[in-house]
């Protein structure tokens, strides 16, 4: 055993033990000297040994503070018990010892578990105890090993030097505990309590020694109910509960830091009293740990030709979204390890998000795990509440580990978007952590207060608008842009998935109904305005009731037809209607093309001239962009007014007339830059007095040198152009690579023509 030397003083008026901080007093010269060597030589460390001729056991002791303002005192912490010998004495009279650390032994566990439950049981309940003990400190002590429990506990006793001396030398803890608890209850047989009591020394003796007794008296009953358990499991094969936990421990393979922190809990378990509250919190956790899945894993097969047919047969449409997901399967096919980005799939509600998560976790055949994100602001709801705090539960990524069951499900994290931060912290920061591969291989959440792996799950989030989703978030986001479905794609769907699915629900013949075209567009033009196809598939479940009620009261015999006329009978009157074209051209009023998170519409733009003081007045819920666009426009057309036929004389009068620039449906705010060449051409127009074809459409920004800038939702503004009635429509040249995106059908109705200036319009309108 390694010997050490360090500087020793004794102590005659006190007792120092492991666990235990006490001032002490210094008079001796001497003592002051041994104090200062200890400070400036051994970092703090001395050896503290009580003044008696045969003693040669000690305490490691460590020097907290020297206070010399009211005399030499000095707080010691005690460490550890030493045995020292060789003792010698340097020039200036300080005492130094060799020692050697002692090795404990244990002694029957058994008496120790029996005698810490009794003590701690009593200063937590017991009113009348000479001495007074913290609901804090009490808690520190629950948390001790056996060996630093007694000690910390016999430091808080009212003992005297003489009597705690004998506890420097005892090695074995049990020992230890039967020699505490003796002196334990001397000294609450002892106890003299208040005169104001009025109650007699007796009385008091009595009162405390009884409940003493039976706390003792209910504790062995447990342990005999414990006992007679034990012997009932023997006979009826059946593992107590400690038991059994311990074999589930050893016979399954969790992480050596999780098996290390659950037989500590089990023993913590084991030692709690069954009535008390702690016993159901650690038995919570306990539990917990032992369902998390740590070496259970779904077998991943990956196919692109059966991912393909999955995503075809569940999904119309939608083919950028579906050809990003295909190469991201594409590379886990030829690289099973790769954990590359999250992907994140983006846009509005109803086009088939969560759906499609739904078809990825399919087509490699792996369990899926939605967690909402919708109004989460506590970063406990992702990294768990801590167990100090009452119905403490681990966070929704824990959460949705042990609901899969297995290390590598595919979690969908729906609605990142819609996450905020409060008072109570930000979610996202803990969510940085979650999706970021290189650290989420440890990932703590506060309940299990453990590392856990999410290096095998597969994250998807799902957000409708990619400017809500948090910043911090976005760079760990492979974003995936899902657009608004079209009228023509939402036919589609209509035929291929959702009248079967109607069919599926209400569970109605289909011989007895059947839709033409007609009735299909007018259903989604005049009964719904949305992206996705919800609202459809709810105006297609009405109908479908409303038949069964004719069928049950016989007014439905044989197979009907639903057209547009039986539609507004079902439905009623038209409850939305998309903009139509004018029957016939008007000066000052151009065709311009919008596009709404419901899909496109087309924008009239109105333009009127009236005397007044060269003012420009927009009205019809024109926000900052539109407005802007229309400042540009009208400059661009006075600096270039030679050009468009506006003479000097017309061009004097703007300044001595008002322009009224006006969007009709005025409740409907409008924004974004694409209307500047339709602003531009309805001024001409007003100016000129030429009228410009009702047939023909426009989009694009204007710059101030007339360039034509490019727009975005080509595709939906499009197939509003066509659905209204257009034959023309004139687009930014560097637009023609979405040119790609328009269905077939639009393409073939429609003329769609590409410009770069202008004047490419001016010539091809007024000239």
């Amino acid at each position: 055993m390694e010997t050490k030397k360090l500087p020793i003083l004794y102590i005659s008026q006190d007792t120092i033990l492991p666990q235990s901080i006490k001032e002490i007093k210094i008079s001796k010269e001497e003592s002051i000297l041994t104090i200062n060597v200890a400070r400036e030589r051994n970092k703090n460390q001395l050896i503290i040994a009580p003044k008696h001729p045969k003693n040669d056991f000690g305490i490691l002791a460590k020097i907290i503070k020297v206070n010399d303002e009211l005399g030499q005192y000095i707080i010691i912490e005690g460490i550890k018990r030493i045995k020292f010998k060789n003792l010698t004495i340097d020039n200036n009279g300080v005492k130094y010892s060799e020692f050697e650390t002692l090795k404990e032994t244990i002694g029957k566990k058994k008496t120790i578990i029996e005698i810490r439950n009794i003590l701690t049981y009593s200063i937590e309940k017991f009113e009348e105890l000479p001495f007074e003990v913290d609901k804090t400190e009490v808690e520190e002590l629950k948390k001790l090993t056996d060996s630093k429990f007694i000690d910390r506990f016999a430091s808080l006793l009212p003992l005297s030097s003489k009597e705690l001396f004998p506890l420097i030398s005892i090695i074995n803890i049990e020992k230890r505990y039967i020699y505490v608890v003796q002196q334990f209850t001397k000294i609450a047989d002892n106890s003299l309590l208040p005169d104001e009591l009025n109650e007699t020394k007796d009385g008091i003796n009595k009162r405390v020694q009884k409940k003493v007794q039976s706390q003792q008296k209910e504790y062995y009953l447990r342990e005999q109910i414990k006992a007679a358990q034990s012997e009932l499991d023997e006979l009826t094969g059946n593992d107590n509960e400690f038991d059994a936990y311990r074999k589930r421990v050893k016979n399954n393979q969790y992480p050596k830091h999780i098996k290390e922190k659950l037989m500590s809990e089990i023993r913590k378990l084991e030692q709690t009293p069954a009535q008390a509250q702690e016993a159901n919190i650690t038995r919570t956790y306990i539990e917990w740990l032992l369902d998390l899945p740590y070496w259970t894993k779904t077998e991943e097969i990956i196919d692109i030709y059966k991912a393909q047919k999955i995503l075809d047969s569940n999904h119309y449409g939608l083919e950028k979204p579906k050809k990003k997901i295909i190469e991201f399967l594409a590379v886990k096919q030829q690289n099973p390890n790769a954990k590359g980005s999250i992907i994140a799939l983006v846009g509005p509600p109803g086009t088939g998000k969560t759906t499609m998560a739904k078809s990825i976790a399919d087509s490699l055949g792996r369990k899926l795990v939605k967690i909402s994100l919708g109004g989460v602001k506590d970063e406990a709801e992702i990294r768990g509440h801590r167990r100090t705090y009452i119905a403490s539960q681990p966070g929704k990524i824990i959460q949705s580990m042990k609901k899969s069951g297995v290390i590598n499900p595919i979690i969908l994290l729906d609605e990142i978007d819609k996450m905020s931060a409060d008072f109570k912290g930000d979610p996202t920061s803990a969510m940085l952590e979650v999706l970021d591969y290189e650290q989420n291989s440890q990932f703590q959440d506060h309940y299990l207060e453990e590392e856990y792996d999410l290096s095998n799950v597969t994250f998807i989030a799902t957000a409708n608008y990619f400017q809500d989703i948090p910043e911090a978030l976005i760079d760990r986001l492979d974003i995936i842009e899902v657009s608004s479905y079209t009228e023509l794609e939402k036919i589609q769907i209509f035929k291929k998935h959702l009248f079967k699915k109607v069919l599926d629900e209400t569970k109605i013949e289909k011989r007895l109904f059947k839709w033409n075209n007609l009735a299909i567009k007018e259903l989604i033009r005049h009964y719904t305005i949305e992206a996705g196809v919800r609202q459809l598939y709810r105006e297609m479940n009405t109908v479908a009731r409303k038949l069964l009620v004719k069928k049950f009261n016989k007014d439905l015999k044989n197979s009907i037809t639903i057209t547009p006329k039986l539609l507004q009978e079902l439905l009623g009157p038209k409850k939305y209607d998309y903009t139509k074209i004018d029957k016939k051209p008007q000066t000052g009023t151009v065709t311009g093309l919008a596009w709404t998170q419901y899909g496109g519409d087309i924008l009239p733009i109105e333009v009127s001239l009236h005397p007044g003081k060269g003012e420009v007045i927009i009205t019809g819920q024109l926000r900052d962009v539109m407005k802007e666009s229309a400042t540009i426009a009208l400059s661009f057309i006075k600096a270039n007014s030679e050009s468009f036929g506006i003479s000097s004389e017309q061009l004097k009068k703007i300044n001595e007339m008002n322009i009224h620039i006006h969007s009709p449906d005025g409740a409907t705010p409008k924004d974004g830059p694409s209307a500047g060449v339709t602003f531009t051409t309805a001024i001409i127009s007003a100016l000129t007095s030429k009228k410009v074809s009702q047939y023909i459409g426009m989009t694009g920004e204007i710059s101030l040198r007339g360039h034509v800038l490019p727009i975005g939702g080509l595709k939906e503004k499009s197939i509003s152009a066509y659905r209204s009635g257009l034959k023309k429509i004139f687009i930014p040249k560097k637009n023609i690579k979405d040119l790609i995106n328009i269905p077939q059908e639009v393409k073939n109705n429609l003329e769609i023509i590409p410009i770069e200036r202008y004047s490419e319009i001016f010539n091809e309108i007024f000239k």
